[in-house]
């Protein structure tokens, strides 16, 4: 009991209620936050922080073995969206928008097992929409370091990098799949044409220099809109067995599977039940936190529940207040 209570004391308000024009009830995602697979969820504190993925501060998407990346335009510049939202505040969906010229994008990120991928899978949907005619360039790529820690294999220097069918593999192992049409330009690092495998060190690129980088140009009319989804394994796979499997994940069928399976966890856990809907929403997202992270849920107490109404009902008006 006293556990619990720290918990909902301590941990219960880790987002802002953020009012934007629109959509009333987004919140804000921290500067780097973290993707988890439902299923891969952590059941106790100490449970290996690489089950999943890392969202970092411009909107890479960090694993133990590198980060995925996206740039804009030419030459290629970050994706630049350091404000990050929940899609909604019980489920980690990571929604990002960005401007390119007379393009508006938005990114979402969701990480999933769906029934073809049970390994676990993040995938990366990119939407553009043109209020005028535009030509859009987007740069896809794979930085070696993976962002989040100081270790570097000393076999990556000389690890071999390639293509393959819609992937990008490095040592034979997948790292990830991208878009086939409308068909990309394959670099093996910026401003270097892909011709065969390489090393880092025939290209001389460094651990923080994207390789194996696929570049599309959009050309779209006034309303026109366009997608691309790029799909990145959370295991370390062989790309031939993996590719097929991983190109039958469907962003919008692991979309409606996360919303399956986190809505019916919230529906087992305490609920509270206040006049003003940010503050259940803010609950929500704070459960929602502490299982990606491994911290056990605060168990049915009426007490537990009136102290994390009080708390985050305060939280509420500070946040009114700026």
């Amino acid at each position: 009991m006293i556990w619990s209570l720290l918990v909902a004391l301590l941990l219960a308000p880790p987002v802002d209620p953020a009012a934007d024009q629109g959509t009333p009830f987004e919140y804000y995602a921290a500067t780097e936050t973290r993707l988890v697979p439902f299923a891969a969820t952590p059941s106790s504190p100490r449970a290996p922080v690489d089950a999943g993925f890392r969202v970092l501060a411009d909107g890479q998407l960090a694993s133990p073995r590198g980060q995925f990346v996206i740039y804009l335009d030419d030459p290629p510049r970050p994706l630049a969206a350091r404000v990050k939202r929940w899609l909604r505040p019980d489920l980690p969906v990571l929604q990002m928008t960005a401007r390119a010229g007379d393009a508006q994008l938005q990114v979402q990120m969701l990480a999933g097992t769906p029934a073809t991928f049970p390994e676990g899978v993040a995938m990366v949907r990119l939407s553009a929409r043109a209020t005028a005619r535009s030509r859009l360039v987007v740069t896809a790529g794979w930085v070696p370091h993976p962002g989040h820690s100081a270790r570097w294999p000393a076999h990556d220097l000389s690890a071999r990098y390639g293509f393959a069918d819609g992937a990008v593999w490095r040592d034979g192992r997948l790292l990830y799949q991208f878009p086939l049409l409308p068909t990309p330009t394959r670099l093996a690092a910026p401003e270097v044409t892909y011709a065969e495998p390489f090393t880092l060190r025939e290209v001389l690129a460094l651990r923080e220099t994207p390789v194996g980088l696929v570049r599309y140009e959009l050309a779209l009319g006034p309303g026109q809109a366009s997608q691309l989804v790029f799909r990145v394994p959370r295991a370390d796979l062989e790309y031939r067995q993996a590719l097929p499997l991983l190109r039958q994940a469907d962003f919008d069928e692991a979309l409606l599977q996360a919303s399956r399976e986190w809505s019916a966890w919230h529906g087992s856990q305490p609920t509270v039940t206040v006049p003003e809907e940010k503050v259940a929403a803010a609950y929500l997202a704070a459960q929602r936190r502490l299982r990606a992270w491994g911290a056990p849920p605060p168990r049915r107490s009426a007490l537990s529940e009136r102290l994390l109404a009080a708390r985050l009902c305060r939280g509420l008006v500070m946040t009114r207040g700026r």
